[in-house]
């Protein structure tokens, strides 16, 4: 690998790096994590679909699941939609 193509895999590295970091505080929160959710439901099949890659991508960052249930989610998303 030359000094060009191994500084463009840096740069590369870096923005995915970025861009992990970025969703990883978003999904920190309830608020990031219901804005996520919505933000690719319209891509996923279902809503229930949605919510378990969402609640997939909580696990690969943070080691746990963010809500135990597609039923949980659902309370909260309804009790976040209300405010």
């Amino acid at each position: 690998m030359n000094s060009v193509q191994m500084q463009l895999h840096l740069s590369q590295e870096m923005n995915i790096k970025a861009m992990s970091f970025d969703v990883a505080k978003r999904l920190a929160t309830t608020k990031g994590f219901i804005e996520y959710y919505f933000k690719i439901v319209g891509l996923c099949k279902t809503q229930k679909k949605a919510f378990d890659l969402t609640n997939e991508l909580y696990y690969l960052i943070f080691g746990e699941y963010r809500y135990s249930s597609w039923r949980s989610f659902k309370t909260s998303k309804n009790k976040y939609v209300k405010i």
